[in-house]
């Protein structure tokens, strides 16, 4: 649905279509959509599965990782071609080899990918943002900053608590915790803005936001106090807890001379094995 919306911007942007056109738009982004789905369907069942079964036996572990981020790019580009959008084919395109049964081990070469992609989409995001932007106007970033962060939390909190009997405090915890705006918003932002549907202030200005949300969402993760409660107790049928530290005994002739409870629980069966060996 992510991807979609990517392939339906066209239609809020500021491109001028009128109502034929935006009718053959839609028309032919079904169609190009149901072509691209038989095509990633066909993959997933027939195509991928010896491949990458016939090249993790024949090939390198390099060769396999270089096949599959090679296969990903492929299928995105090929998903724009065709006006779906790369986003969606770079979902398609992870779905198709998550499908197979070589799924995991894929998985497992391509991690080591994963920190080379994070720091060139995080370093060309800090490329585009202006510090100075962002400095001249400082009281806009955290108003938004803060408008952003109360109506997610709000709209979280009264999901949370309004299914199930999740407590006041724990439920506004959970709400807190989901506010952070992921990496994903700078891609919306990002089409949305080569699109004309917003200016360039407000594109730098959602960049600040989206950029302060990620500096502070591991330190507003590490000091919420919601959501944690003692942990229980499991008793036996004597009220004793059951991963319980015997207790200590006082010495014979004491004030408070008593047995534990491994002693309760044994001495019957000794008493048991005596009498049938004296019989």
């Amino acid at each position: 649905l992510v991807g979609l919306l990517f392939a339906l911007l066209p239609l809020f942007g500021g491109t001028d279509m009128d109502a034929r056109d935006r009718f053959s738009f839609v028309f032919s982004l079904l169609a190009s959509l149901a072509g691209f789905l038989v095509l990633c369907f066909a993959l997933s069942r027939v195509v991928m599965p010896p491949l990458l079964h016939w090249i993790q036996r024949r090939c390198s572990l390099e060769v396999h990782r270089l096949f599959s981020i090679a296969f990903c790019f492929s299928v995105a580009t090929f998903a724009g071609f065709v006006g779906v959008s790369e986003e969606l084919g770079a979902f398609a395109a992870g779905a198709i080899i998550g499908s197979t049964c070589h799924a995991s081990k894929t998985l497992e070469n391509v991690n080591q990918m994963e920190t080379v992609f994070v720091a060139l989409f995080l370093g060309s995001i800090g490329i585009i943002m202006s510090p100075a932007f962002l400095a001249r106007h400082l009281l806009w970033l955290f108003a938004s900053f803060v408008t952003c962060v109360a109506t997610k939390t709000t709209i979280f909190f009264a999901v949370i608590h309004s299914f199930g009997q999740t407590p006041l405090m724990t439920s506004l915890g959970i709400g807190l915790s989901l506010t952070p705006i992921s990496e994903f918003a700078f891609v919306i932002l990002s089409a949305s803005y080569k699109m004309k549907m917003i200016t360039r202030q407000w594109y730098m200005l959602f960049l600040g936001v989206c950029g302060l949300s990620m500096l502070i969402s591991p330190f507003t993760s590490a000091l919420l106090p919601f959501g944690k409660h003692p942990q229980r107790r499991h008793t036996n049928g004597n009220g004793r807890p059951v991963n319980a530290e015997p207790e200590t005994l006082a010495p014979c002739g004491g004030e408070r001379s008593h047995c534990n409870l491994t002693e309760i629980e044994v001495q019957p069966v000794v008493r048991k094995q005596t009498g049938a060996h004296t019989r």
